[in-house]
């Protein structure tokens, strides 16, 4: 039996990772919806000849990267407590818990280069170059969120809370380069990543199919939130860890695919969008590349 104290904090820490990620969810796919509206109005609206890319990057993305932010050092005061009660026995011993959070924490990595990657390969193997274009830019969001989540590990050196005697509010600058890999907490890696696709995704879905667009931000980013939740239950990251990680990722998605849907010429869409892949004579594949004039 849970005893009250204890059983007050675990269902504390439920009801603060549940609302986070309900409260994410929608938040994320209107701000996508209401972007993508806007550009979509605005191109339909403006002459061919007088049409110019929108900025990459807009007041309305400064006040959620300061909202993301602030969310992330007020969490700070309750990372060792949520990674303390999250550790108890009785939340440990749950066979549900443990194998839903291995199959979220999978999803999350190596899952999304496996999503990403291959969606990019069954669009240009099956020649839907839908397909294609949303695995490429799946798979761009996923590199860009990775490479920031990489430099940021290394320079802030924070614990893995799962060491013994770790400090949440420890950092030594460059720490995280170490090979052994216990200072690199911040930020979760898994997060950015699984937030990176779920991003792009739904960005993807926004405007091919705006219909639909807030079932598939739904499913993307409930999955991704779950994926960070278990980092959470796993004793990898601290809360803190988890937001600003899916920041990132929300982030580098969203621009991913607006840089790319904008910019449709540009040299990695006209390399890898216009390979063809196609069954061989006696197994395997074979590949060509067809390259456009600039």
């Amino acid at each position: 039996m849970m005893r009250t104290g204890h059983g007050r904090a675990w269902t504390v820490a439920v009801v603060v990772g549940v609302a986070a990620a309900i409260s994410a969810v929608p938040c994320c796919v209107q701000a996508q919806a209401a972007d993508s509206a806007r550009a979509m109005n605005a191109a339909v609206q403006a002459p061919a000849q007088a049409r110019a890319p929108r900025p990459l990057f807009t007041r309305h993305d400064a006040w959620v990267a300061l909202g993301f932010t602030a969310a992330t050092l007020a969490a700070l005061p309750i990372d060792q407590l949520v990674a303390h009660n999250l550790q108890l026995p009785q939340n440990q011993n749950e066979p549900g818990l443990v194998r839903a959070s291995t199959v979220f924490r999978d999803i999350a990595d190596p899952g999304t280069v496996y999503i990403s990657g291959g969606m990019y390969a069954a669009g240009m193997l099956f020649r839907n170059p839908t397909l294609a274009d949303m695995g490429l830019h799946a798979s761009e969001a996923l590199v860009v969120a990775s490479a920031v989540g990489f430099v940021l590990k290394g320079v802030v050196g924070r614990p893995l809370p799962r060491q013994a005697h770790a400090d949440a509010d420890s950092y030594h600058f460059g720490r995280g380069v170490r090979v052994d890999g216990n200072w690199q907490a911040f930020p979760s890696g898994h997060t950015l990543a699984a937030f990176s696709v779920a991003s792009a995704v739904t960005a993807e879905a926004m405007d091919r199919w705006p219909a639909h667009a807030r079932l598939v931000g739904f499913l993307t980013y409930g999955a991704a939130s779950a994926a960070g939740v278990s980092r959470l239950y796993n004793n990898a990251h601290w809360v803190s860890d988890i937001i600003f990680g899916a920041g990132i990722g929300i982030f580098s998605g969203m621009k991913t695919v607006q840089y790319d849907h904008e910019h449709p010429n540009n040299w990695l869409n006209r390399v890898l969008l216009h390979t063809s892949v196609a069954p061989g004579a006696h197994g395997g594949a074979t590949f060509g590349l067809h390259f456009q004039q600039l």
